[in-house]
């Protein structure tokens, strides 16, 4: 039996030149979508997943992913709430 590494799963083209791997990684951010409140705003959700660095999303689950972009956006909120109220 072939022995299957990271490599060869980097390597495997899919459908329209996505290989296997990044198809994985976007399914387990629509995942997260679908577990987060943030999953409603969906420009939102796109915006602060962009920012999370590639370690996060290939080591954690959709879950874990979830509950990281919910408190991305809380902090933006109550960051922004503070500062419209210092501005007052």
């Amino acid at each position: 039996m072939k022995e299957i590494t990271l490599e060869a799963i980097e390597n495997t083209e899919g459908v329209n030149g996505i290989n296997v791997w990044e198809k994985g990684v976007f399914m387990k951010l629509e995942k997260a979508k679908k577990i987060s409140k943030t999953g409603k705003y969906h420009e939102t959700f796109n915006a602060l997943a962009s920012l999370l660095p590639e370690e996060i999303t290939n080591k954690c689950t959709s879950k874990q992913i979830a509950i990281i972009i919910d408190l991305m956006r809380d902090q933006r909120t109550i960051g922004h709430d503070a500062g419209y109220k210092d501005a007052k």
